[in-house]
C-alpha cells in the first residue's frame, strides 16, 4: 500500500469515528432526557425551575464532554504524520506589521521579526526572494500566486495562475517569475503588473512538484520518474532533455550554480546526481529509506542538502558521494532546505512549525525560528544572507533578522571573540552576539546596524543607528569587566512619541532626552554590582552618567560630562 492509499485511508477510519462519536452522543441526550422525566420534579405545569436548571448543566455538560473527546481524537490525528498534510486553513492576522526606518541612514538591516499578514491566501506554499531581496513572490495551495513588496507590506498584485495548487514559483535573471502548478502546467509572468507572457509547459501533464532554475536552465520535477530539462528563451521554453532512472516519483530538484549539475531525488529517498554537460549520471546516493522533500546545492556546488520525510536534513559530499553532516532538530517531517549565500549556514522549515538555522562547519544547531502557529512550508536566505524569510500555512509570513547566532545560554553562543558584544533586550529576550569593532579597532556598520536593531524603540519598533562613539565606550566598559558577560539593555533608543509618553509616566525622562538621537542607553553589565560599574563609568569622564540603585541600571550617554542620581 503507497503512503497516498494510506493517508486516504486514515482520513477514512478518521470519518468513520466521528460518526461513531455522533451516535454515542445521540444516544447521551435520549438517556439524559429519560433521567430527567423519572428524577427531577415535575408538576402540572412541567419541570419545576430546578428541574430546568439541573436540566441545562446536565445537557451542557454531556455535549461538552463528548464534544471535547471527539476534538481530541482529530487533533491527535491532525498532529500526526498521516495527517499533517491536511493544513488547517485559517484567516491570516489583520494588522500588517510596518517596517521602521533608519533615521541617520537607510539601510538593508531587515525588521525585527514580524508577522507579515496575507489576508488574500488563507493556506500558504512555497516563496521566493527577488534579486534586491525586496519582493517576495508566494504561492497559495489554491492555485493563487501573489507579489508582496517588504519595503512598505503592500500587495503589488495577485492573481489565479493554476487549477489546484502552485506548487513552486522562483524569480528569473529576465525580470520574469516562473511558477508550476498541480495542473501541470509551468507559466511566465511579467513581475511588474502580474501579466501572463507564456506558457512553458501545458497543464494535463504530470502533475509538478518542484522547479530549479540557473541562467536559462529549468528543472521541472514532475510526478513521474523523471526529471525534465528546458532551455528558456525570449520566445518560451524548449524540452532539452529528460533525466531519469528513478523508480518512483521525483518529488525535488536542485541545480547548482553555473548550471553544471542537476540533483534530483524522488519518492524512495534515492538522489541522482547528472552533469548537465552531456547528461550523464555523476553518483546516486541513499539519503533515506523516505521521501526527499527537498534539495540544495551549495553556492560552490561542492555540497548537496537532502531535506527527508524522516525528520534529517543530510549534507552530502558531491564528488565523492560521502555524507559530511546528519542534522537531527526537527520533530516532523523536513520540507525545505536552503544555503546561505556564503554557504555557512544551512535553514530547514518543518511540518513541526519551526525553521531551524544550522551550521555547515561544524555540523551544529545554530538557532531555531519558533513564531509560526502552523507548518512552516518554506525558508529561504535574503540575497546577501542579511535575513531569512518564512512561510506558513495559516497564510503568513515572517521576516527574521540577520542570521547572527542566537542562543538561550552562554554555552550555546561561545565564548564571545575580540570586538564581539553579547546583548540581550531586556523588552524582548531576544539575545545576540555582535561584532561591533575591527580587528583595527574601527566601528563596524553592520555592527551597528544590527546593535541598532537590539536598541529599538519598544512600542513601535523604529530604529536609529547608535552614536559611533556610544558603540565604542560601550564596548569598552564591558570589555573591562571581561567580554564574556552580558549586556542587559534597559532602553536604547526612544522614538519622540515614546520618549513623551516615558515624560507622562516618570519624572525622571528628560523631555530632550539623548535617548532620541541614538546617544544614549540604559543598561547593566551581568555579574558586575550597579554601583561597582557607576564608579568606573564615572571615572572615564567620556559623557553623563545617571545612577538608579533600586531598578538596578545606569545611564550612560555620549553628551556632557555631568552625573546624577535616580531610582
Amino acid at each position: 500500500m503507497g503512503p497516498g492509499e494510506r493517508e486516504q485511508r486514515s482520513v477514512d477510519e478518521l470519518e468513520h469515528e466521528v460518526e461513531r462519536l455522533g451516535d454515542e452522543l445521540a444516544k447521551a441526550v435520549s438517556a439524559r432526557d429519560l433521567l430527567i422525566r423519572e428524577v427531577l420534579p415535575v408538576n402540572e405545569a412541567g419541570p419545576s425551575e430546578d428541574g430546568l436548571r439541573h436540566r441545562r448543566v446536565f445537557s451542557l455538560a454531556a455535549v461538552l464532554v463528548l464534544l471535547l473527546g471527539a476534538s481530541a481524537l482529530i487533533i491527535k490525528h491532525l498532529s500526526g504524520p498521516q495527517g499533517a498534510q491536511r493544513a488547517p486553513r485559517v484567516k491570516a492576522f489583520t494588522r500588517p506589521v510596518k517596517s521602521p526606518r533608519l533615521r541617520s541612514q537607510r539601510t538593508s538591516h531587515p525588521r525585527r521579526q514580524a508577522t507579515i499578514p496575507l489576508s488574500t491566501l488563507s493556506v500558504l506554499g512555497r516563496v521566493a526572494l527577488g534579486p534586491k531581496g525586496h519582493r517576495v513572490c508566494a504561492a497559495g495551495w489554491g492555485g493563487h500566486l501573489l507579489l508582496l513588496d517588504l519595503r512598505d507590506d503592500g500587495v503589488r498584485w495577485r492573481i489565479h495562475a493554476h487549477q489546484g495548487a502552485t506548487r513552486d514559483v522562483v524569480f528569473a535573471n529576465d525580470g520574469t517569475i516562473i511558477s508550476a502548478g498541480a495542473d501541470g502546467a509551468v507559466k511566465r509572468w511579467r513581475v511588474r503588473d502580474g501579466a501572463l507572457l507564456g506558457i512553458l509547459r501545458a497543464a494535463g501533464g504530470a502533475a509538478v512538484r518542484d522547479l530549479a532554475l540557473a541562467g536559462k536552465l529549468l528543472i521541472v520535477g514532475v510526478e513521474a520518474p523523471e526529471a525534465e530539462v528546458y532551455r528558456l528563451s525570449k520566445e518560451g521554453a524548449k524540452l532539452e532533455r529528460k533525466l531519469g532512472g528513478h523508480k518512483s516519483w521525483v518529488r525535488a530538484v536542485a541545480i547548482s550554480r553555473g548550471a553544471r549539475q542537476v540533483a534530483t531525488g524522488d519518492h524512495s529517498g534515492k538522489v541522482r546526481i547528472f552533469s548537465l554537460s552531456g547528461g550523464e549520471l555523476v553518483r546516486e546516493v541513499v539519503a533515506s529509506k523516505q521521501w526527499s522533500n527537498a534539495l540544495a546545492f551549495s553556492p560552490d556546488g561542492a555540497q548537496l542538502a537532502v531535506a527527508s520525510f524522516d525528520k534529517r536534513t543530510r549534507i552530502f559530499e558531491v564528488s565523492t558521494g560521502k555524507r559530511l553532516h546528519a542534522f537531527r532538530g526537527h520533530s516532523r517531517r523536513v520540507v525545505s532546505v536552503a544555503f546561505s549565500p556564503s554557504g555557512e549556514q544551512l535553514v530547514t522549515a518543518s511540518h513541526d512549525r519551526t525553521a531551524v538555522i544550522w551550521d555547515v562547519r561544524s555540523g551544529k544547531f545554530s538557532r531555531r525560528l519558533r513564531q509560526h502557529r502552523y507548518t512552516v512550508s518554506s525558508a529561504v536566505f535574503g540575497p546577501k544572507g542579511e535575513c531569512i524569510l518564512t512561510a506558513c500555512t495559516d497564510g503568513s509570513l515572517r521576516l527574521w533578522p540577520r542570521a547572527l547566532p542566537i542562543a538561550d545560554n552562554m554555552r550555546m553562543l561561545g565564548k564571545p571573540g575580540p570586538g564581539e558584544l553579547t546583548v540581550r533586550s531586556n523588552t524582548t529576550g531576544e539575545r545576540m552576539r555582535i561584532k561591533v569593532l575591527s580587528s583595527k579597532g574601527k566601528v563596524l556598520d553592520t555592527g551597528r546596524e544590527t546593535l541598532a536593531y537590539m536598541l529599538r524603540s519598544g512600542p513601535d519598533d523604529r530604529q536609529l543607528l547608535p552614536n559611533v562613539k556610544l558603540v565604542k565606550h560601550l564596548y569598552a566598559i564591558v570589555n573591562h569587566f571581561g567580554r564574556q558577560r552580558e549586556v542587559l539593555v534597559i532602553s536604547g533608543f526612544r522614538s519622540d512619541e515614546f520618549n513623551a509618553l516615558r515624560t507622562q509616566q516618570s519624572r525622571q525622562v528628560a523631555k530632550e532626552s539623548r535617548h532620541r538621537t541614538g546617544e544614549a542607553i540604559d543598561f547593566r553589565i551581568s555579574g558586575v554590582g550597579t554601583s561597582t560599574l557607576q564608579r568606573y563609568v564615572k571615572k572615564l569622564r567620556v559623557g553623563g552618567v545617571g545612577f538608579y540603585p533600586d531598578s538596578q541600571f545606569i545611564h550612560f550617554d555620549v553628551g556632557p560630562v555631568r552625573s546624577w542620581g535616580g531610582n
